[in-house]
C-alpha cells in the first residue's frame, strides 16, 4: 500500500499538474526573490566608506617651489593640481560597519523551519516579505546608524525567513518531475546582477529602500491569495482547509476536483502510527543531537563563512 506522500504526488497531477496556478505561484516566488535578494545586497552598495590617504605623492621637481606643502591633505588625495601625482594608497585596516543585517539572517534561518512547520508555509512567507517591505520603508527615514542597525537586522531576520521558505512552498505544489526546473531556476543570481545596475542608475541608498518597498508592496498583496500547501496540511490532520486547498487548486487548474477522502484515511492512519512510535518533532536542536549529525552540519557551514 502507498504512503500519503506519494499519494499526495499523485494528487498534484489529479488537479492540473504544472497547471496555471503552479506557473503563476512558481513566477511569483521568483519575482519576490528580488525583493529578498536586493534586501541582502543592499549593504554591498549603501555599506561604509573605508577611505584612503596618499602614501606616496611623486613632485615635480621645477615646481616644488611654487607648492605650499602646508595646503596639502593626504586624505582621498590622488593629485595636487598639474604639479604632483599619488603613486601609491594607504587603506585603513580596521573597518566598522553594520553587521547586524547577518544575525538577522542567522536567526531568520534558525526560526523559519519551527515557524512554517507550526503556523504553516502561507504565513511564514508572508511575515517575512511583510518584514523586508516594513523595514525597507524604515531605512528611508532612517536618520542615525543605531536606527539603522536595527532596522537592517529585522531586514536579516525577514531575508533569512524568505530563503527558507520560498522553495518548500513552490516543491509541494509542483509535480516532482518538474521540481529540478522550477527551484532551480537562478532567480536569486539574476537578480544579483540586476541589483548592480539599478544602484549605478539610483546611486542613493535611500532611494534603493524606497524602490524595494514599491517591489515589495505589490508582491506582498499578491502573496496573500496563495493557496495554503494543502501538502502540510494534510501532515498537520486540518483536513478541511487540506480540501479547500486543493479545491482551489483544482479551479484554477480548470479541473474537476478529486475525492481527497482516501487520502486523508490514509493520511490519518500513518500519522497515528508514527505518534504512537513516540518521535519526537523535528527543530534546530537535531543538528547537534549526535557525532554524525554534527560533523555534517559543521561540514556545510564552514564553507559558507569563506569570503
Amino acid at each position: 500500500m502507498s504512503s500519503y506522500s506519494s499519494r499526495l504526488d499523485s494528487l498534484i497531477e489529479d488537479i492540473g499538474g504544472c497547471g496555471t496556478l503552479q506557473k503563476l505561484l512558481c513566477v511569483l516566488i521568483h519575482i519576490t526573490v528580488i525583493l529578498a535578494a536586493w534586501s541582502l545586497l543592499g549593504m554591498a552598495f549603501i555599506g561604509y566608506d573605508p577611505g584612503f590617504t596618499c602614501r606616496k605623492l611623486d613632485v615635480n621637481a621645477n615646481k616644488l617651489s611654487s607648492i605650499n606643502m602646508s595646503e596639502i591633505s593626504t586624505n582621498r588625495l590622488c593629485s595636487f593640481g598639474n604639479y604632483s601625482t599619488c603613486s601609491s594608497y594607504l587603506f585603513p585596516t580596521g573597518i566598522k560597519t553594520v553587521i547586524s543585517e547577518m544575525v538577522g539572517v542567522l536567526v531568520g534561518n534558525i526560526i523559519s523551519g519551527p515557524l512554517a512547520d507550526s503556523l504553516g508555509r502561507k504565513p511564514s512567507i508572508i511575515s517575512s516579505v511583510l518584514l523586508l517591505v516594513i523595514f525597507n520603508f524604515g531605512g528611508y527615514f532612517s536618520q542615525s546608524w543605531k536606527s539603522y542597525s536595527v532596522i537592517r537586522f529585522f531586514i536579516g531576520i525577514g531575508a533569512g525567513i524568505y530563503f527558507n521558505v520560498d522553495l518548500p512552498i513552490l516543491a509541494e505544489f509542483v509535480p516532482s518531475k518538474l521540481r529540478t526546473i522550477a527551484l532551480a531556476f537562478p532567480s536569486e543570481p539574476l537578480s544579483a546582477m540586476l541589483f548592480a545596475f539599478i544602484t549605478y542608475w539610483l546611486h542613493d541608498w535611500r532611494s534603493v529602500h524606497l524602490l524595494k518597498t514599491i517591489i515589495g508592496i505589490p508582491l506582498l498583496m499578491n502573496l496573500c491569495f496563495i493557496p495554503e500547501s494543502f501538502r502540510w496540511l494534510v501532515s498537520k490532520m486540518k483536513f478541511e482547509r487540506a480540501e479547500q486547498s486543493i479545491g482551489f487548486v483544482a479551479n484554477v487548474n480548470g479541473v474537476i476536483k478529486p475525492d481527497p477522502q482516501g487520502l486523508f484515511e490514509a493520511a490519518k492512519k500513518e500519522i497515528a502510527a508514527t505518534s504512537d512510535e513516540n518521535i519526537s518533532p523535528f527543530s534546530f536542536t537535531i543538528l547537534w543531537s549526535n557525532k554524525d549529525l554534527r560533523i555534517i552540519t559543521l561540514s556545510l557551514a564552514v564553507p559558507w563563512q569563506v569570503p
